[in-house]
């Protein structure tokens, strides 16, 4: 695949997906299936799109390298072909990063998604060199991850210029709410790659003015059919209609961004359960939301039609 094609392929919608486990909590094949085939029956499809599993979404710290690529190799299969995958490939140790990128290379991803090398407060110089390892490693796309609240290194434009060095990059999921970082780095960097929002719809369409060229989604997990329509909204540049759905849509962010400690992935699922998708259950440290939480939750559900 050419460079031009993966850039293509990654941007839109970057839908983050849950991963769905059984009752006894082992990784849900069949759950991931019928997830897929809810997301493709309400219009994700390789014209506004692509899915990333194993994001932060899909609660990768809670798996084991064996469950992760079970789970990629569930989505692989499930897709076939009909919407790209950029897997999520994040480990504490860089040789288990890039055995995650070849495998997911070799299932067919367009891309995976890597973040700077956490825990640790890395250096400018150690996150540079840290993608320029991963970028030797495969020849698919890689979208950078800059989330600076888990690596501690809000990647700057210096590091950024250097990174993009290796052909390989074709994204950026920056996750700033520093409006200023953000028209400085599409301004600087818009017309090498995507910069896709990492804060999701509710800055929609904010940040695509500015020059981001997609979003990412957890609301797509749930709502997927909003997120396409505000996408489709974006593009034919209707950005007071597209205000209004993001305002629409504000109240149910609100409730799952305050759902501290990775919770919100607890609401994804109860949703999903709902829907008959697949089970509820989280895996530790997340914990199944109290009641409160869940009728406050199908509240706002209700409040938008569902």
């Amino acid at each position: 695949m050419t460079r031009d094609e993966m850039l293509k392929l990654t941007r839109g919608i970057a839908l983050a997906v849950v991963t769905p486990l059984t009752k006894d909590g082992a990784v849900d094949d069949g759950g991931i299936d019928r997830l897929v085939h809810f997301l493709l029956e309400k219009g994700m499809n390789q014209g506004n799109g692509f899915i990333i599993p194993l994001s932060t979404t899909g609660n990768f710290l809670s798996l084991s390298i064996e469950e992760r690529n079970q789970v990629a190799k569930s989505y692989a299969k499930s897709i076939a072909g009909r919407i790209p995958m950029a897997v999520g490939c994040n480990h504490i140790r860089l040789a288990d990063t890039i055995e995650l990128a070849k495998f997911s290379q070799d299932l067919g991803a367009i891309a995976i998604l890597v973040s700077p090398p956490f825990y640790w407060r890395p250096t400018d110089a150690q996150v540079i060199k840290h993608y320029e390892t991963i970028c030797r490693s495969v020849e698919i796309g890689v979208l950078i991850y800059n989330n600076h609240w888990a690596s501690q290194n809000d990647i700057s434009g210096e590091a950024l210029r250097e990174i993009l060095k290796n052909p390989n990059i074709v994204g950026l999921k920056e996750s700033t709410y520093s409006i200023e970082k953000l028209t400085r780095i599409t301004r600087l960097f818009s017309k090498q790659i995507n910069v896709l929002n990492g804060p999701g719809e509710a800055f929609e369409p904010l940040y695509w003015q500015l020059g981001c060229t997609g979003f990412t989604s957890t609301l797509g997990n749930i709502v997927p059919e909003l997120s396409v329509k505000l996408h489709s909204l974006l593009v034919a540049k209707r950005f007071e209609d597209a205000r209004l759905l993001a305002e629409r849509l504000m109240p149910l962010t609100r409730f799952l961004d305050n759902l501290v400690g990775g919770q919100y992935i607890s609401g994804l699922m109860h949703v999903l359960s709902r829907f008959g998708i697949c089970e509820s259950t989280v895996r530790s440290p997340l914990l199944p939301l109290q009641r409160h939480e869940t009728e406050a939750l199908e509240k706002h559900m209700k409040e938008l039609g569902f």
